[in-house]
């Protein structure tokens, strides 16, 4: 009797490890599991704030040129008014030309 109940004792102990090795294992598994979807992740987070930082960048240079242009259109504007007003003081200035040798 006292042999079958050491038999029976250990057969339990062995039966208790292998559940624990089991257990162990699979806790490993969901480990690796876990580590490799955060990596995953990780590697999605970075490619994002790349394509954001690229876009924010493509943003701000596209900004700075549509600013240089309205700039730019702004000075021809002036220049093109600076130019209409001297020529319309050159066409007064020789119409009273005209005028002063027509009275001479």
């Amino acid at each position: 009797e006292k042999a079958r109940l050491l038999a029976e004792a250990h057969e339990a102990a062995q039966n208790a490890e292998q559940v624990r090795l089991a257990e162990i294992s699979r806790l490993k598994e969901e480990l690796c599991i876990a580590k490799e979807s955060r990596l995953k992740a990780e590697a999605a987070r970075i490619k994002a704030q790349r394509l954001f930082d690229a876009t924010h960048r493509q943003l701000q240079e596209e900004k700075c040129r549509s600013l240089q242009t309205f700039e730019s259109s702004q000075k021809l504007a002036k220049e093109y008014e600076e130019m209409k007003r001297a020529e319309e003081s050159l066409l007064a200035v020789m119409k009273k030309t005209v005028e002063n040798r027509k009275r001479e």
